[in-house]
């Protein structure tokens, strides 16, 4: 029913609610398939799919595309919630801290993030092959998707409190080397050129509460194996705390330019699903359980909507003012 609730408010609005929908659909309607220099090979063949059964109809090129997007995140949060209150705290911070409203602007980048939460749960319980069968799958619908490829490193580490404080600070000592690196990623994908050169500018740079995002989801990312150590022999969320911590980093560290903030969403979005599992390791710790789920949880809600209100009370997106499609 939540996928269904949410998919039906991205899935239906007009096309100008979004910073990027009214260039997706008019890319779909010219069916234009070298915007990217074939970056999104596997997204030019859903919108064609679309557009022959549909006779070019935007309307359900949208509701198809948000429909899968948001679907492939329950699904994920569904395979590896634990009880209703990890799935309900999930789904209340995937809204609140933003992902849910981003992928009405950057709705292509999204879905290759909603993939790739799959195709890292199917590589976790080692079925490798449809693991990376979604992940390239993935990087033909956004290339930024690319990234994900260190998620197969992570897997393969063995996780202790040493290896998450290197795995951390090494993504954040690729901050300071990204420059190369995204030069050349721009070389293959000319789309991204325009991202390169807001270091120093508040054009395109980062904006939204990154740092406090990244520095809130860094307090679970360290606190979670310090008061409970066990969370690093759990073979699912052992690997989201890594990936939760590396997009923490990289939220803090890169928040002046914007194509790294996209590519942090990658690993950041697991925070959505580590900080309830988290709450539930730490009060283990306290004598009156109760009270200390209700502090923390309240903690988080409250964060999370003071976090909602700015972004869009900034009208960030362009979600504001919402309309149905006509």
């Amino acid at each position: 029913m939540v996928a269904i609730h949410f998919s039906i408010i991205m899935g239906m609005r007009s096309y100008w609610v979004g910073t990027d929908t009214s260039q997706y659909v008019g890319i779909y309607l010219q069916r234009l398939t070298d915007f990217n220099q074939g970056g999104g090979a596997v997204y030019n063949w859903i919108s064609n799919i679309i557009w022959i059964l549909t006779n070019g109809n935007y309307h359900v090129f949208l509701m198809v595309l948000s429909t899968l997007t948001v679907s492939l995140y329950i699904l994920f949060v569904y395979l590896i919630k634990t009880n209703y209150y990890e799935g309900f705290l999930s789904i209340y911070i995937y809204i609140t801290f933003y992902y849910y409203f981003n992928a009405f602007n950057i709705q292509r980048q999204m879905l290759a993030v909603s993939i790739s939460l799959i195709a890292t749960y199917l590589c976790i319980k080692n079925r490798w092959l449809w693991g990376l069968l979604l992940f390239l799958i993935a990087v033909g619908i956004h290339s930024t998707a690319i990234i994900c490829f260190i998620n197969i490193v992570i897997l393969k580490l063995r996780k202790s409190k040493k290896t998450l404080i290197i795995a951390v600070l090494l993504s954040g000592i690729f901050i300071f080397a990204s420059g190369s690196l995204l030069n050349k990623f721009a070389s293959i994908f000319g789309h991204y050129e325009m991202y390169l050169n807001t270091f120093n500018s508040n054009a395109l740079s980062s904006k939204g509460g990154t740092i406090i995002l990244g520095l809130f989801i860094m307090i679970f990312v360290v606190i979670t194996p310090l008061l409970s150590p066990d969370i690093l022999k759990n073979k699912i969320f052992s690997n989201i705390l890594f990936f939760s911590g590396i997009g923490a980093m990289i939220y803090i560290a890169g928040y002046k330019l914007q194509l790294l903030i996209r590519m942090a969403d990658y690993f950041a979005i697991y925070s959505t699903v580590l900080l309830p599992f988290s709450v539930e390791q730490i009060i283990t710790k306290f004598s009156n359980r109760n009270t200390a789920k209700a502090i923390l949880t309240s903690t988080i809600m409250i964060a999370g909507f003071i976090l909602l209100y700015y972004k869009l009370s900034k009208n960030m997106g362009d979600i504001i003012p919402y309309s149905f499609n006509s």
